[in-house]
């Protein structure tokens, strides 16, 4: 079982974008709206909050702010104020469901939790925020958390 990691913050290969993230399990209730497809990434955001909030019991704010929904796991917007989000919405998705993949791939069950993201930096500049430069930094971020998140576990 999964505990919450630590705050990660990472920077891109150019330096000129970051992330803070952490990993943290879901709850119950929040599992088996998963494992039963009620809760899903095909369903709007307004349905999605619904459910979470009346049947998992969850923030209003924070079921808002459900960026993705995959393979059991989902991603969270956290941050305030963020600017040029959604220029890389996209590619945060990308990142989160590729790196999923790899776990899955590597035979390591990885599913049942959430990855919040509370803080986003995008340089303004749209050539110094390439879906490598993104994809790379949040894949590495995703990475560094599940393996604190893991140590989290061995300690106790």
């Amino acid at each position: 079982m999964l505990r919450k990691s630590k705050d990660i913050y990472l920077k891109s290969p150019n330096a000129l974008n970051s992330i803070k993230l952490f990993i943290e399990p879901l709850n119950n209730k929040t599992l088996s709206l998963l494992e039963t497809g009620k809760i899903n990434d095909l369903q709007s955001e307004q349905e999605r909050a619904k459910i979470l909030e009346k049947e998992a019991g969850w923030d209003g704010k924070e079921a808002r702010r459900v960026v993705d929904v995959y393979h059991g796991s989902l991603l969270i917007n956290g941050a305030t104020r963020l600017q040029r989000f959604e220029r890389v919405r996209s590619y945060l998705s990308a990142a989160f469901r590729d790196w999923l993949g790899y776990y899955n791939k590597a035979k390591h069950r990885v599913s049942g939790f959430k990855v919040v993201f509370t803080d986003l930096v995008v340089h303004e500049d749209p050539r110094h925020t390439p879906y490598g430069q993104i994809t790379g930094m949040v894949f590495s971020a995703l990475k560094l958390a599940m393996l604190d998140a893991f140590n989290n576990t061995q300690k106790e």
